[in-house]
């Protein structure tokens, strides 16, 4: 389920939670509503194996019972994995997410059509990389090198890929043919929050640097600089790569010492 808004998301389980006789705590005052919230909302388009909720709740049974009820009660493609019982004191998942990781594929034809191998092992092996990050109201520069912990990419046949095969309007034509599948860890915190179509376009740049004649690197890059032509004081933006272009599965979110959210909780 990849195509839901977190606004959604949150009525969904404040659903689910009454249907499987939750007992969760309420707010106070004219307009109570359960407490709970999530650690970081899941862009729309995007898949994930790893979300978390921290409910409060005024009673409880076992994880097992209450895992069970919940999935008894909800929808196709939602499926609650584990619930631990979290400390008095701990800080909420929301401010506890330091990074993420994430699985990155791209759809049957719109593959890349640059060696996206090399650029993996170029910006690897490469001790800086600065991009402009939009925020809100402007661009920055930052150091992406700063804000990416892991990154690797193998061959894998399409088929394995798309098991269930692929989305509707795709084709695959042969299912043999290896596609790239793309493991990375990226920054997630609220101030650099880093995501994997910013990395993936940093890659396809740095390619496109390494296959330069020395005539075209001889001239000033101004990739990266801001365009200043306009008067905007903002990089042009470029349409790569489209929210269409890639599958993105978030498969864990963790804290600063790279320990899964699920991890600061215990066993009930």
């Amino acid at each position: 389920m990849r195509y839901i808004g977190h606004l959604d998301t949150m009525r969904f389980f404040q659903r689910l939670i009454r249907r499987s006789n939750i007992d969760a705590a309420y707010s106070e005052g004219f307009s109570p509503h359960q407490i709970l919230s999530f650690a970081q909302p899941l862009g729309v388009g995007v898949e994930s194996n790893a979300e978390y909720m921290d409910l409060e709740v005024k009673s409880l049974t076992t994880a097992e019972d209450m895992t069970e009820r919940m999935n008894r009660e909800t929808a196709e493609g939602i499926e609650i994995l584990d619930m631990t019982l979290l400390p008095e004191k701990c800080a909420k998942a929301m401010a506890s997410v330091y990074a993420a990781g994430y699985t990155v594929v791209f759809r049957p034809g719109h593959e890349p059509d640059w060696d996206i191998m090399a650029a993996v092992e170029l910006f690897n092996g490469t001790e800086s990389v600065k991009v402009m990050k939009k925020s809100k109201k402007s661009y920055r520069e930052v150091e992406l090198k700063e804000l990416v912990y892991s990154l690797s990419v193998k061959m894998v046949p399409a088929g394995e890929v798309f098991p269930e095969g692929p989305l509707s309007g795709d084709v695959i034509d042969d299912e043999k043919k290896e596609v790239p599948v793309l493991d990375m860890v990226l920054s997630a915190s609220s101030g650099d929050n880093v995501k994997p179509g910013l990395l993936i376009k940093a890659l396809r740049t740095l390619d496109s640097k390494k296959h330069r004649t020395d005539s075209e690197a001889s001239a000033p890059d101004t990739s990266s600089e801001p365009d200043t032509a306009s008067g905007s004081g903002v990089p042009e933006e470029e349409e790569y790569p489209s929210k269409t272009d890639l599958m993105i599965t978030r498969e864990e979110l963790f804290d600063s010492n790279m320990k899964p959210l699920i991890d600061a909780g215990m066993r009930f």
